[in-house]
């Protein structure tokens, strides 16, 4: 290996060590598989395209933070920026905990025998999750016939009527969101608040 080999190498290895210049890299090769698949002839491969481009701006867009840094004033916030942000991920992992659990208790006491796939896993844990900023999704759990059908080919194949939750869902179930509500927002949000 010649000198210049090595020369090289160490520069490579110093761009590396760069958070920055690997976000970089990440934003120059999503903004080129999403060129390449915008142009790709199919509506799938046009809408993956567009998706790829918008978190490759997204990302962008966060990279033009590091120019911040410079600044006596938006210098340190970005720094507590950061530092938070190690505090809620810590934070996140909690509130997952006790929205992972009410989520799944709460359907499975409102909509027993669920057939389980990935879009039912995704519809629960939304719920859950959304539950946390006041989106309550009553109208799923108030519903009664006619608007809704305990009949399994009924509700399947007419998108207007949904599926009717059980005779006791419909009383536990509210109650059971008032206390994740009471925990999740009152409890978890203002702890996170005070560590921030």
């Amino acid at each position: 290996m010649t000198q210049q080999d090595k020369s090289l190498k160490k520069r490579f290895s110093m761009y590396f060590r760069s958070n920055y210049n690997k976000i970089d890299i990440l934003t120059i090769f999503l903004f080129t598989l999403g060129m390449v698949l915008r142009f790709c002839p199919g509506p799938r491969e046009l809408s993956v395209g567009q998706t790829i481009l918008g978190f490759s701006f997204l990302i962008y867009c966060m990279r033009i933070l590091h120019i911040f840094t410079v600044n006596k004033q938006l210098g340190p916030w970005l720094v507590m920026i950061r530092r938070m942000t190690v505090d809620l991920m810590y934070f996140f992992l909690i509130l997952m905990v006790f929205v992972v659990s009410y989520a799944i208790a709460a359907h499975a006491i409102a909509f027993p025998n669920s057939k389980l796939d990935l879009i039912l896993a995704y519809d629960v844990l939304r719920t859950g999750y959304w539950n946390i900023y006041g989106e309550l999704f009553l109208e799923e759990i108030e519903v009664e016939e006619p608007h809704c059908s305990f009949n399994e080919t009924i509700y399947s194949s007419d998108p207007e009527i949904t599926r009717c939750p059980s005779v006791i869902g419909r009383y536990i179930v509210p109650i059971l969101r008032g206390v994740y509500v009471m925990f999740s927002n009152i409890l978890l949000l203002n702890l996170l608040i005070s560590v921030f």
